[in-house]
């Protein structure tokens, strides 16, 4: 049986969180982390663990003393650190000072070296031409390519467009890289390119996708609403879904649109909120569920 939620920047704010709020101690927590958000650079920023109570748990043994250190020498008595001119010069030959990209290797942007990928095995792709494209479209797929070139990503865009979106669709080796960690980086990249461009070079939305992540994800969410949904019918209460972005959410608002007894609301403030699976009979609190 699942238990309720809580979240933290980090495992332990979580089992905090969760410690504080359930009134027991730390070690009487049962916990399973059922999401793990890393920010751009890396490092977690968000961790949300399904928790509940162990009362039979035994208190854990307290830690061993910490272990003293001896002191260190006097600077004196340390030995000296290798100067520059003790090292052996470099064969520094065939080194060049620019950026290692000459014209053949834009002409192959995928069997060129990308500083990012595992190893430099050629990476071979059937990428498809790109359809004529509108003034906007071009600029959004020009700027994608140079942020490509400058980050040394091997990749590529292609873009699709609809009156109401700008789908950048990316192929290439470091595709690998968009779409791990739940499509951080490519969550990134589609942040990132709204700011620059959205309102400057087009008014329309702008769409990343690479690998069929989207549709990927959004099987996977829609899966979510339609287990949760029959969590509340079974068990009634609600469901909080992770934070998701407008557009994941739009997904979940979807799925369960028509459902006789259970709906959705949205919780919480900013771009990232959560999707609570609430029943139809129920109070479903403060926030309307969105358009």
């Amino acid at each position: 049986m699942p238990g309720q939620r809580f979240e933290g920047h980090n495992l332990e704010e979580a089992i905090d969180a969760a410690a504080s709020a359930l009134g027991v101690p730390r070690y009487q927590i049962v916990h399973k982390v059922v999401v793990e958000k890393r920010g751009f650079l890396g490092g977690l920023k968000r961790v949300v663990i399904d928790a509940h109570v162990d009362l039979e748990a035994s208190e854990p043994p307290p830690p061993p003393p910490p272990v003293e250190r001896a002191p260190r020498p006097a600077a004196a008595d340390r030995p000296r650190p290798r100067q520059r001119s003790d090292r052996p010069e470099r064969d520094r030959g065939g080194r060049g000072r620019g950026r290692g990209m000459g014209h053949s290797d834009r002409e192959r942007p995928y069997e060129r070296h990308s500083r990012w990928s595992e190893d430099d095995r050629p990476y071979h792709e059937e990428v498809p031409p790109q359809d004529e494209q509108s003034e906007g479209a071009a600029a959004v797929a020009k700027w994608v390519d140079d942020l490509f070139e400058l980050a040394g990503f091997a990749l590529e865009a292609r873009t699709r467009e609809d009156e109401e979106q700008i789908l950048v669709t990316l192929y290439g080796r470091d595709g690998r890289l968009m779409v791990d960690r739940d499509g951080e980086l490519l969550e990134a990249m589609q942040t990132i390119a709204t700011k620059a461009l959205r309102d400057k070079v087009t008014e329309k939305k702008i769409e990343f996708d690479c690998r069929g992540f989207k549709d990927a994800r959004g099987e996977r969410l829609r899966r979510e609403a339609r287990d949760a949904a029959d969590l509340v019918r079974a068990e009634g209460g609600e469901q909080l879904l992770e934070a998701m972005n407008p557009a994941e959410r739009r997904i979940v608002h979807l799925e369960l649109k028509d459902d006789r007894d259970v709906m959705t609301v949205s919780r919480g403030d900013g771009f990232y909120k959560r999707v609570a699976i609430v029943a139809r009979d129920e109070d479903p609190g403060p926030d309307p569920q969105e358009s």
